[in-house]
């Protein structure tokens, strides 16, 4: 019995030795009534990460030395004049600003929108288009709402459940509409570059990370994204986690 439990006990050892654990914090960028840099500087302080995964792209070394107002730079900004060994990463997909440039995403988002405004007002999309877009904007202002609680509550297995199926709406069945109405075609297109590109970004948050994590070995280690981007990463990461020898925890446990 006593040689069974010592070889348990080695068995264990061996499982867990060298084993990084993982918490992906989902956040929001703009301060709010609960959630600020300091509030996510306190929690860097509660889990003493030696490595800082943050989304940003290569911008990133530069935007921390800027005044940069937003809660992740901030806290990150602070953590390291505490901290200054830990190392800091960016994990988003490389050439993020380039592909906003290149695909007008923010002016064909614009007149898209506009677009869209347009054909609801003149009573041109059927029944179902116009279903669709109710419950999307119910979708929309249910994650603005949760966008403004404590981070326990936005990195909630609710707040999961409901930013994925906001995602699903965002791009799948908005997409739907866009390829069934005449005005809105000649947006198919860009849509579906723009739909492919959120789930690239989430991959490549999730990659480059575990890239990171297997050329530093750290204890603990932290992917800090917005916290739409978190269901998908934490996805990405439950299936890596044997091979990557990672264990994945919330920042509270």
């Amino acid at each position: 019995m006593k040689n069974i439990l010592t070889l348990l006990t080695l068995l264990i050892s061996i499982t867990f030795y060298g084993q990084t654990a993982v918490i992906v914090l989902g956040s929001v960028h703009e301060p709010t009534k609960f959630v600020n840099a300091d509030t996510i500087f306190n929690i860097f302080k509660q889990v003493q990460p030696d490595i800082i995964l943050l989304e940003a792209d290569t911008t990133l070394y530069s935007l921390i030395k800027t005044n940069l107002d937003e809660n992740e730079i901030n806290a990150v900004r602070k953590y390291l004049e505490f901290k200054p060994q830990t190392i800091l990463k960016a994990v988003d997909y490389v050439g993020r600003q380039e592909f906003y440039k290149s695909n007008r995403s923010f002016e064909l988002k614009d007149s898209l929108n506009k677009t869209l405004g347009n054909l609801i007002s003149s009573n041109k999309l059927d029944s179902n288009s116009l279903q669709i877009l109710q419950t999307y904007s119910d979708f929309d202002e249910l994650c603005s709402t949760l966008s403004k609680q404590p981070l326990r509550i936005v990195n909630s297995e609710l707040a999961y459940q409901l930013t994925e199926k906001y995602q699903t709406y965002t791009y799948e069945k908005l997409q739907e509409i866009i390829d069934k109405a005449l005005e809105l075609k000649k947006y198919s297109s860009y849509y579906k570059r723009e739909s492919k590109f959120w789930f690239d970004r989430n991959k490549a948050i999730a990659v480059n990370s575990l890239n990171f994590i297997q050329q530093y070995k750290p204890k603990k280690a932290i992917i800090i994204t917005g916290f739409f981007h978190k269901t998908f990463v934490l996805k990405e990461l439950n299936d890596r986690q044997k091979d990557y020898n990672i264990t994945i925890k919330e920042y509270w446990e």
